[in-house]
């Protein structure tokens, strides 16, 4: 039985996944921290460990073998109980890849079941798994530079113009 979440928190829930994706893709280790509790754990498949060490691993890892990467959230079922939340979101990611200058996108679906923890007002991942469903490699597909000139590119650093935003 789904136990019931407000409003307020259910959008804190939702602007805490979306930091997630965005710390991930611009490639930004203390956004990413932010999401984790000090005492969380990510079981991430090729990383097993503490939650805020993930984030410290993930960035060099993609910079090291992606060219940009891009994570879509879909639906999520959260269940509410207390200070305590679970929750399954959907998730489809892209991950660009060049290996001897040919292109190459590697995609993934599948879900984060995620408990948080809400501590003092804020929500923030306690336990993370990540399940993949699917994932298959796409040949072709550049990167965002091969656009004409006139399109904004999006960077894996703070130079991406969306933090002119925030």
């Amino acid at each position: 039985m789904t136990g019931m979440i407000s409003a307020e928190d259910h959008l804190a829930v939702l602007d805490l996944f979306a930091r997630y994706c965005r710390g991930i893709d611009r490639l930004d280790t203390a956004l990413l921290k932010s999401v984790y509790w000090p005492d969380s754990a990510d079981h991430h498949g090729v990383f097993d460990g503490p939650g805020q060490e993930f984030a410290e691993w993930i960035v060099p890892f993609l910079r090291d073998k992606y060219t940009h990467t891009l994570h879509l959230l879909g639906q999520s079922l959260i269940s509410c109980s207390g200070d305590s939340i679970s929750a399954e979101t959907y998730f489809s990611s892209m991950h660009g890849l060049d290996r001897n200058g040919v292109a190459s996108v590697e995609m993934c679906s599948g879900r984060y079941l995620d408990r948080l923890e809400r501590r003092s007002g804020i929500w923030r991942v306690l336990d993370r798994l990540l399940v993949i469903d699917f994932i298959f490699e796409v040949p072709g597909g550049g990167a965002a530079a091969s656009l004409p000139p006139a399109f904004a590119r999006g960077e894996r650093a703070k130079s991406d113009v969306s933090y002119r935003l925030f």
